[in-house]
């Protein structure tokens, strides 16, 4: 509005963070992402470039920053859910942390609980993060399914940092992602990851390397690898240590300095 409406002749910078695609029909939509005074958008993962292209007139604008974290926050040992949700020391402890928000996904999470407590594996799942709009509908799918002993709901926290390292393994079960900070935050913990082909996931996690991908909604091959994650204490092993060293490419450090070149450029 400023550019269009006032004259403002700054050079716009636009950060893309989501990868459902541009509306092709909204003439406004089409307008404001082809305005002449963007001069870059940055897209946080290579598939919302991708998702972005039809919808952008001159391509070469899109340029790829990836999202970076401070990996400073994090440590590889805690075991706070453990203790104070008193669970015995052969139960693994698997969890998600993200809003309990529809392109998340938890109705596929909740039915690999499902797959895994009906094989009789000695597992409690966790739920960690704040209602986005699905809270109700997943307690009561929980409830349909008679996973209330197996699942519990932390609500909100701000200790992920602390709650991390908790997790044996962190199920991330999303059908739409931009990128996924999340799997950072658990690679910076050491902490296995399994999750979704969805959105930029596979730029972070690649299967069997650091970590384990099956396809959107595809609960019984998520389960499959979880415990395969949480038996074969080797293939865990690397995961965990190939994560830690593919992290370093996610800095906060290396998103800022891509930045900062946009805007010098």
């Amino acid at each position: 509005m400023a550019a269009e409406c006032f004259g403002n002749l700054a050079a716009i910078v636009v950060s893309r963070r989501v990868d459902f695609p541009v509306s092709s029909r909204n003439f406004l939509t089409r307008r404001k992402y082809n305005h002449p005074r963007i001069k870059t958008v940055i897209c946080i993962s290579h598939q919302i470039k991708k998702v972005l292209s039809p919808a952008i007139r001159d391509t070469t604008k899109l340029i790829v920053v990836h999202s970076g974290i401070d990996l400073s926050k994090f440590s590889n040992s805690s075991n706070l859910l453990r203790t104070n949700y008193g669970l015995a020391e052969h139960i693994f402890v698997v969890g998600n942390v993200a809003a309990i928000a529809g392109h998340k996904d938890y109705f596929t999470f909740v039915n690999t609980a499902k797959v895994l407590i009906e094989a009789r594996f000695p597992v409690h799942f966790f739920i960690i993060g704040a209602d986005g709009g699905e809270q109700s509908a997943i307690e009561k799918h929980i409830q349909m399914l008679d996973l209330q002993n197996h699942i519990t709901l932390t609500g909100y926290r701000n200790d992920i940092p602390k709650l991390l390292p908790a997790l044996d393994v962190l199920l991330f079960t999303s059908k739409e992602e931009g990128l996924g900070t999340t799997i950072l935050d658990a690679f910076a913990s050491r902490v296995a990851v399994v999750a979704t082909r969805a959105g930029g996931i596979p730029e972070m996690v690649e299967h069997e390397s650091t970590g384990m991908l099956a396809d959107i909604g595809d609960s019984l091959a998520l389960a499959n690898h979880v415990k395969t994650v949480l038996l074969d204490t080797h293939l865990k092993s690397r995961i965990q240590e190939n994560a830690w060293r593919k992290v370093q490419e996610f800095s906060k450090e290396n998103m800022a300095a891509g930045v900062l070149r946009v805007y010098h450029n």
